[in-house]
């Protein structure tokens, strides 16, 4: 892949994940138990969605992860699901995909921008979307990377969405997604989004009581910062 050019939205992307590789950011660490608990959360929900759409297990999909990162949810949906058709990681950082590739063989790893994504018209059947719009700050790249995952998707696919709903006053390199975002971007199409994940800060700091405060904390919907579900998608002039 070649190296963007400075100044521009795929730069300042490679530019933020870069530094918190570099920095050993540990904030998500599944050893923090409050981690553990959003993302199993996480997990089950974006299965739950799956299912009300026939698309539980997964059984032969085909299934696309744009912007996959370290790939452990990607395999974990794939071990959960029974996932026996392809499975492939897509992620800008090609770096982090040639970490991940031995920990997951029977993952596909591409690299290439989801805005231009190297696969065939209606060639996938699931496309998973996890914290990928909020990290472009960009709203014409994000209307790009929508339009090539419609693309892709065969008709009647779908996208597997989780990603942040509020701002996060404290992150600029992340931008919210409400459910007007999400409708915009994929025109004419369902959305089956609920509200999930208990504010993550407030998550971490729960230590070994997390798995009972968490669930009590979940009943505020104030405290729900990210939406989960699926986009049924369709295509233009559908």
């Amino acid at each position: 892949m070649d190296e963007p050019p400075p100044g521009s939205e795929r730069h300042r992307i490679e530019a933020v994940y870069g530094n918190y590789d570099a920095a050993g950011d540990g904030r998500w660490s599944v050893a923090n138990p409050g981690n553990r608990v959003i993302y199993d959360e996480q997990l089950a929900l974006v299965a739950q969605a799956l299912a009300r759409h026939g698309y539980w297990p997964l059984s032969e999909a085909d299934v696309l992860d744009v912007g996959c990162g370290s790939g452990a949810m990607l395999d974990q949906l794939r071990l959960e699901g029974g996932a026996t058709g392809r499975v492939i990681g897509l992620d800008l950082r090609l770096g982090r995909l040639q970490q991940c590739q031995p920990r997951y063989p029977e993952i596909a790893m591409m690299a290439c921008s989801g805005a231009s994504i190297a696969l065939p018209d209606d060639s996938i059947d699931v496309v998973a979307a996890f914290t990928l719009f909020s990290s472009v700050l960009d709203q014409e790249l994000q209307r790009r990377i929508a339009s090539e995952i419609i693309r892709v998707l065969r008709p009647g696919g779908i996208v597997a969405w989780y990603d942040l709903r509020t701002p996060n006053p404290a992150n600029k390199a992340l931008r919210s997604m409400t459910k007007r975002k999400v409708e915009s971007l994929f025109p004419s199409s369902e959305i089956d989004l609920r509200s999930a994940t208990v504010l993550p800060p407030l998550a971490r700091r729960l230590g070994d009581q997390a798995e009972a405060r968490y669930q009590q904390l979940n009943r505020m919907p104030f405290l729900r910062s990210h939406l989960v579900g699926v986009v049924r998608v369709s295509a233009p002039g559908q």
